[in-house]
This record gives C-alpha cells, sequence and structure tokens, in this order.
C-alpha cells in the first residue's frame, strides 16, 4: 500500500502550506507498506484469445474474393481478393496490427485494415504478397501463410482428389459454390468434411508383391476451393479413415537374369598394360522362357558382364606413319612431319592415355629438298615458277 507524506507547516489561523523536506526535522513517516491480499484471479471470460483455424485452403477456380481466418494457410490463385479475419475474444479489433514476414505492414494501397481487423489484400499478386501474415493482439500473435499457383495447375490439383462413398454414407453431396460469389473459407458449418483420396501410386514393384500408397486428405471440397483439415476433425464426426497402403502384385512370377560363359581374356579388350577385359552376355528371361526387355528384370539383382584380367600381351606402344615431304619446298629452315599415334601393339587398336609416360618419338625433323640449292630454287624449277608467273599475268 502506498500514501502521501508532506512535510508542511502550520499558519497562526490554522492554514497548513507544504514546505521543503529538509525544513521537517522529525523522522519521515513510512510512505508505504505491505499487504497481504488474496490472489487476483481473472475471470477465463475475460481473458482475450485468438480464435485460429487450423486448416489448409486451395483455391481450385477464380471467383471475386475468399474470406479465411487466422491459423490457415492457403495457397489461392493471383488476382483474388483475399480477407484474413483476426478474431480476438475479450479485445478491442480495431487495434489489432499485422506484420508479413515479421516486418510491419504498410497499410494502404491494395492492402488495407477494416475497423474489425480483418486484413484485405485487394488484387493478390505472387511477387508482392507471397508471405507469411501475423496478427497481434496484445501480447497475442496468430500467422497465416498466403502461396499462389495458377488456374491451370489448380484445376489439376482438383482433378487428383476423389471423393470416398464407401466410407462416407452419412454425408451429404459436396456443396458446390459459383463463381460469382464469395469462397468464404471461414465459415464452413453447412458444409460437411470427408476424406478425400488420390489415385493409387503405381506397384512398387513390377514383379511379386508390392505395394501401394495414396494420400489420404479430411477435407471439405466444392467447386472453388479445397479446405484441409487434421484428420481427428472426421474422426469426431464418425468418418472411418480409408486405407492408405496396401498390397498389390502385377506379375506373380518375377523375369530372372541368366549369364553365358565368360570370353577368353584376350588382346581384343585391353584397358590397361598388362590387363584386359572379359565379356558375357547376360539375358533378363521371362516365366515362360522367352527374353525379353532387360528393364523386367531387378537392376540391382543383374549379374556383372564385365571382369578385369590379366594379360601380359596388352602393352601400349607408339606408331609412326611415313614422313612428309621438306614444308616448305625452299627457304632457310625446312621441316618433314609425321603422325604419331597410341595402340595396343597386338590389336593394333587405339590405346588412347596409355602411352602416357611412355618415350614419344619425334614427330618434326629438319631437312634438306632437292629443289634447292644453296636456299635457291633449282634452274630448273625456277623456269618453271617463272613461266606459271607470265601465264597469270595474261
Amino acid at each position: 500500500m502506498k500514501r502521501r507524506v508532506i512535510c508542511m507547516t502550520k499558519h497562526i489561523d490554522g492554514t497548513q502550506i507544504p514546505i521543503e523536506e529538509y525544513k521537517c526535522t522529525a523522522d519521515k513517516p513510512d510512505d508505504t507498506k505491505n499487504c497481504f491480499l488474496e490472489s487476483c484471479k481473472m475471470d477465463s471470460k475475460f481473458i482475450p484469445l485468438i480464435r485460429t483455424d487450423n486448416s489448409t485452403f486451395i483455391q481450385l477456380k477464380p471467383v471475386r474474393s475468399i474470406n479465411l481466418r487466422v491459423g490457415s494457410n492457403a495457397v489461392v490463385i493471383p488476382k483474388t481478393r483475399v480477407t484474413i479475419r483476426c478474431p480476438v475474444k475479450n479485445f478491442p479489433p480495431h487495434i489489432v496490427n499485422w506484420k508479413k514476414n515479421d516486418e510491419v505492414l504498410p497499410l494502404f494501397g491494395r492492402v488495407r485494415k477494416s475497423m474489425k481487423g480483418a486484413l484485405k489484400i485487394r488484387f493478390a499478386i505472387a511477387e508482392k504478397d507471397t508471405g507469411i501474415y501475423t496478427c497481434f493482439a496484445g501480447s497475442l500473435n496468430a500467422n497465416s501463410s498466403i502461396q499462389f499457383q495458377s488456374a491451370r495447375k489448380a484445376q489439376k490439383m482438383a482433378a487428383t482428389f476423389e471423393e470416398v462413398s464407401d466410407d462416407t454414407k452419412k454425408i451429404d453431396k459436396t456443396y458446390k459454390v459459383s463463381p460469382e460469389i464469395i469462397a468464404d473459407a471461414s465459415r464452413t458449418r453447412h458444409k460437411k468434411a470427408q476424406f478425400l483420396v488420390k489415385r493409387w501410386t503405381p506397384c512398387s514393384n513390377t514383379c511379386g508383391f508390392g505395394t501401394q500408397t495414396r494420400v489420404v486428405t479430411c477435407a471439405i471440397k466444392t467447386d472453388s476451393y479445397i479446405k484441409m483439415y487434421p484428420d481427428e476433425t472426421c474422426n469426431r464426426i464418425g468418418l472411418r479413415k480409408p486405407d492408405n497402403i496396401r498390397k498389390c502384385v502385377e506379375i506373380e512370377k518375377c523375369p530372372v537374369w541368366n549369364a553365358g560363359e565368360w570370353s577368353n581374356c584376350t588382346t581384343d579388350y585391353c584397358i590397361r598394360d598388362g590387363f584386359a577385359v572379359m565379356k558375357r552376355l547376360i539375358q533378363c528371361i521371362s516365366p515362360d522362357g522367352s527374353v525379353i526387355d532387360h528393364k523386367a528384370c531387378l537392376k540391382t539383382k543383374a549379374p556383372e558382364h564385365k571382369r578385369v584380367c590379366e594379360n601380359p600381351n596388352c602393352l601400349a606402344l607408339w606408331r609412326t606413319e611415313n614422313w612428309t615431304g621438306c614444308r616448305p619446298y625452299c627457304g632457310p629452315t625446312r621441316y618433314k612431319f609425321r603422325i604419331l599415334s597410341c595402340v595396343w601393339k597386338h590389336s593394333k587398336k587405339p590405346a588412347g592415355i596409355n602411352c602416357r609416360g611412355k618415350s614419344r618419338p619425334h614427330f618434326r625433323m629438319a631437312c634438306e629438298s632437292t629443289r634447292c640449292i644453296n636456299g635457291e630454287y633449282s634452274p630448273k624449277v625456277s623456269e618453271l615458277l617463272e613461266s606459271c608467273h607470265q601465264i597469270r599475268e595474261s
């Protein structure tokens, strides 16, 4: 507890006037005092609370506007007007604030806030409006995310979901929404949740026993959107979740690999000095004994069809071609050339880089031309060049 303690003086007429504390010579009385009361308890009816929606909203076709509640994650089609409500119990809605990706969200132009605290995004576009939106009500906060997909992709997604009639006999037909009206994903009391399934995956094994899986989702599906919930939502209304995995068999007996005999370790398949490769034919055989494509057999169980073996006759060496004539025909410096290649000694097949590190023959050599005398063309060659020059000028 607290009280006010003031230093005062009393006039002859009985009035009291405050003065400076240092003029009071007596000890100053206490101005605070401990007190012991029962713990303060707030009625739960008055505690602020954000009503969130733990769902995923996927827009399937263009509509004028969609309404969401904070807590949900949305995938929308561009150019849609998006409203995210942030209903807070026992809190003034007009002072609800919003952030985007943990930064203050400017509320002007296309993006505004209503007097009830709802965030309104007009003509939503992926480049500017994709992100995580957070509403704040005092110390409370809740998030919603907005992502985008094209109308074509949305229609393909809609086609992948199927209703499960045998598990939803108590469920009414799916409520349909006209494209001209609002798709209100925050008010779904008049619609019924149900389990939706996607198509089974191909069998995990092409032969023998395997498994298939499929996506099973508790959701509300309309012509305009799918709103997905946790499985508990469907369980609470007595729906049994369909199986999402099952056994399958396409061909009961699997084709098998058949391996032939190894070839000899010959010099036809040298890979480096002293070593070659042996080969053998492997085939995929169907249960009826016919040879089929290798893809039908399990690749992981295919026997090896190549094996390294020792062969001392595998030796790489340089092979030389014939020398060319002297080039140029006449001049102070003339050379002749030849082509070098690395080949296997016995098969004469190209040996690639296996001659690396071995002594390489010269591919160029200085030479003298019989057409030159002391660095000049011989008389006969000179006469021939002169006649060619005259013919060219005529």
